[in-house]
């Protein structure tokens, strides 16, 4: 044999093996990553999961005393720590200051006015008698504060009687009228001998037409059906 024949012989045979070696690559990449028709794909560490933290009880909330369902559906009774918790949150106090009921109740029901109150009255009507003596009703001119509540707004009614002796006038202020409510002065002061509730010093600005007047104590008017 030539030894141009052995050349291409050895060139064809180094072919056909590179050819086998890649059709070999080829079917081994092919076949080689694939199970079972679905590729599979290289494993994924996953990441811890994190379990939200619960929110402790509170000692506000009260435990239910009814039997609580458990996961097979039979009912459970309550533990004795929870029964005692239940009772507990019961018997807690109440966050109302006492007390606030009666002072609600006494600014509705009563007007305190402290002693040495000035009021300014527009008379609106007055009778006047032979004795000197009188009659009258009117409305403040300006507010008046109160003991137990802000004050006597301006407008609101008031009624009364008084006596003129040797100049000086002296008036007792028996009732006032504050949004539709009627307060009369309690009966139980007036009557008491060393204390003049209701009663104060005035002064006729214009005759018959305002009053200044100051009360001599401390006086309540309670209010009226």
């Amino acid at each position: 044999m030539s030894t141009r024949n052995k050349i291409l012989g050895l060139i064809f045979l180094v072919a056909v093996l590179a050819f086998a070696l890649f059709v070999a690559k080829r079917l081994l990449f092919q076949t080689g990553p694939k199970r079972g028709g679905v590729t599979a794909l290289p494993p994924r560490t996953s990441s811890p999961v994190t379990t939200p933290a619960l929110p402790k009880p509170s000692a506000a909330v009260p435990v239910p005393s009814s039997p609580v369902p458990s996961s097979n559906g039979q009912a459970q009774e309550p533990t004795p720590a929870a029964r005692v918790a239940a009772a507990g949150a019961a018997k807690a106090p109440s966050a109302v200051p006492k007390g606030s009921a009666t002072a609600t109740e006494d600014r509705t029901l009563q007007l305190q006015l402290g002693a040495g109150v000035r009021l300014w009255i527009r008379v609106t009507f007055i009778n006047r008698k032979p004795d000197g003596s009188f009659t009258f009703r009117g409305t403040l001119l300006q507010p008046v504060a109160l003991a137990n509540t802000n004050q006597l707004d301006q407008g609101s009614e008031v009624s009364g009687s008084g006596t003129v002796n040797n100049g000086h006038v002296t008036v007792l202020l028996t009732g006032f009228t504050v949004g539709g409510a009627n307060y009369a002065l309690r009966q139980d002061e007036a009557n008491e001998s060393n204390r003049h509730p209701g009663t104060g010093l005035a002064v006729e600005l214009a005759p018959g037409k305002l009053l200044e007047v100051w009360l001599a104590s401390s006086s309540v008017y309670r209010k009226t059906p």
